[in-house]
């Protein structure tokens, strides 16, 4: 077996301290979790050099993560092979909501008790937060101590101040911790406003610069953080407001700290295009030759002249998300962006390069039809078809893949009340999209309607949803036979249509959290996409308070 994280660069130097203060958990395995920039970046807020205060980092191998039969074993900590439970505090960073599960199995294997009550003094304090904790703490709010809502930066240095001043007395430690801004827990009477930093100054960027993971060598760099553009399905556009970006400044300056270690750089933001300086990000990561790997692009803000310099910069691979096969779905999605310019932009960017195309839709949209996905089908077929005639400049084809989502409803987001399909339709527009295997050069990535409902169910879940995660965590252990027989399908779509349907997650969070965009404005953003009505980008507006925020 491969032993992996053998080949590491510390961008900041790595620490060997006196003391060990936290144990930071990613609940995937290493390739993942260290291709997750908020993982590193609180693993650095949590492990500064400037003390003998020590950070650890842990991850779940795959013998664990994935259900089939596998011998029990105790995860210990990546960097020195450490008993977690042995340190003050567990830290944990969670993106995704299916890896509160992995989280439980991480507690059950090394024999930490699952409910926060249950813990003395001489089990660590837990502190989680991550993308999918802000969404919605809930499923874990009897498990966690504290849970850190909204961005990291904002909290974490109180809170390790706080667990340093009060080391070995646990009730002080939490008491104090309370009282921090930011911070949720079970219990809490007063809301807890989701922070956020202000104004960005200081870019996120890869601490460790690792082989083993997804962007394998890669200088990973945040331009900025939030969406404009808000995507009626998605949060980044919501949980993530106001829409800010670094300084091209502070930016070139992080991209060559990255430089002295790596010629391979790739740079993110949830609206990347959006960047005011992007041009001049690109033509400098040009100047200095490297290569360059990014995000997914809104094509509806293409401009040839980006693409001619991703070529300089030895890009190979673009992502796009037309999330519909024709202009009412994607209008109705918040992305008017018709099908006729949709193909003219592919063309564009054929013409510039032979690129693999990264296509991205989703399936079981409002009033979405079996012609909607034949429709979807079409699409790609048709991108082909542009890929090909270009193939005869190059002498070569490039190769598309295909992904297909099924798209979870999430409480931040208009999409908060979105029932699932019913399963015979939903596997129906599933077999169709297999025509789409067929099509030489193109590969098809299809969703899983068990995974699916069992996210949408973690997703709009509450505390009680915590008995069924640790049912399928416990279940995994045994094999994937095992995990499926949890809950059979058709009890698991009624559960998750339930959960939706009398709304109590939302009307919840709503009440326990200040997300800054208010429910009203969520449900107004709702039955405009219903009746095809386009919301304008942020940065198109000089002065907006239509969410809740006063921008």
């Amino acid at each position: 077996m491969k032993k992996i994280g053998l080949k590491e660069t510390h961008v900041i130097p790595k620490k060997h301290g006196r003391v060990n203060l936290v144990c930071h958990l990613y609940p995937h395995n290493y390739q993942i979790g260290m291709s997750n920039l908020g993982f590193q970046k609180t693993f650095s807020l949590w492990n500064k050099p400037e003390d003998d205060f020590l950070a650890e980092r842990v991850f779940i191998p795959d013998e664990i993560l994935f259900p089939k039969p596998f011998t029990r074993q105790r995860i210990l900590t990546f960097d020195e092979k450490n008993n977690p439970e042995d340190f003050p505090v567990l830290s944990v960073s969670i993106s995704y909501e299916l890896d509160y599960i992995n989280f439980l199995r991480f507690l059950i294997l090394n024999e930490i008790p699952l409910k926060a009550q249950e813990r003395d003094e001489t089990f660590p304090l837990i502190i989680v937060g991550g993308a999918a904790v802000t969404i919605n703490p809930l499923p874990i709010a009897e498990i966690a101590d504290f849970m850190v809502i909204g961005e990291g930066e904002m909290v974490i240095s109180e809170v390790r101040e706080t667990i340093i001043k009060n080391l070995g007395n646990k009730e002080k430690t939490k008491e104090k911790i309370r009282e921090i801004e930011g911070v949720f827990y079970s219990g809490k009477k007063n809301r807890t406003k989701r922070l956020y930093e202000k104004e960005l100054v200081s870019p996120t960027f890869s601490t460790i610069i690792a082989e083993d993971t997804a962007f394998s060598n890669t200088f990973l760099i945040e331009l900025g953080r939030g969406c404009g553009a808000h995507c009626r399905f998605c949060t980044a556009g919501y949980i993530y407001r106001p829409v800010r970006y670094y300084p091209l400044e502070t930016i070139k300056a992080s991209i060559l700290k990255g430089k002295g270690f790596t010629d391979k750089v790739g740079i993110f933001a949830s609206d990347i295009f959006g960047h005011p300086n992007i041009k001049e990000i690109l033509e400098f990561t040009a100047s200095q030759n490297l290569t360059t790997t990014l995000s997914s692009f809104r094509i509806d803000k293409y401009d040839r002249e980006i693409v001619e310099l991703l070529k300089k910069n030895n890009c190979k691979s673009l992502t796009i998300a037309p999330e519909a096969g024709n202009d009412t779905l994607r209008t109705s999605l918040n992305k008017p962006l018709d099908t006729k310019s949709l193909f003219e932009r592919i063309e564009d960017i054929y013409d510039v390069s032979m690129f693999h195309l990264k296509l991205y839709f989703l399936i079981g949209l409002p009033e979405e039809t079996i012609e909607d996905i034949e429709d979807l089908v079409q699409t790609v077929t048709e991108v082909r078809e542009i890929m090909v005639k270009a193939g005869k400049k190059y002498g070569y084809l490039g190769g598309i893949t295909a992904g297909f989502n099924i798209v979870i409803p999430k409480p931040v987001t208009p999409y908060y009340d979105l029932l699932p399909e019913g399963i015979k339709t939903t596997k129906a527009k599933i077999k169709l999209l297999n025509k789409i295997s067929k099509l030489p050069n193109v590969k098809l990535q299809l969703p899983s309607l068990n995974s699916s409902l069992l996210q949408s169910l973690v997703s709009n879940g509450t505390e009680i949803s915590t008995d069924l995660m640790e049912q399928y965590a416990r279940s995994g252990f045994e094999g994937e036979k095992h995990w499926k027989k949890v809950l059979p399908l058709k009890e698991m779509y009624q559960r998750s249509k339930d959960s939706l349907k009398y709304g109590e997650c939302f009307n919840r969070l709503n009440e326990l959290i200040d997300y800054h965009v208010t429910p009203e404005y969520l449900t107004a953003e709702k039955k405009r996409g219903d009746k095809g009505v386009v919301s304008p980008d942020c940065l198109d507006l000089e002065k907006c308070s239509r969410c809740g925020l006063i921008c």
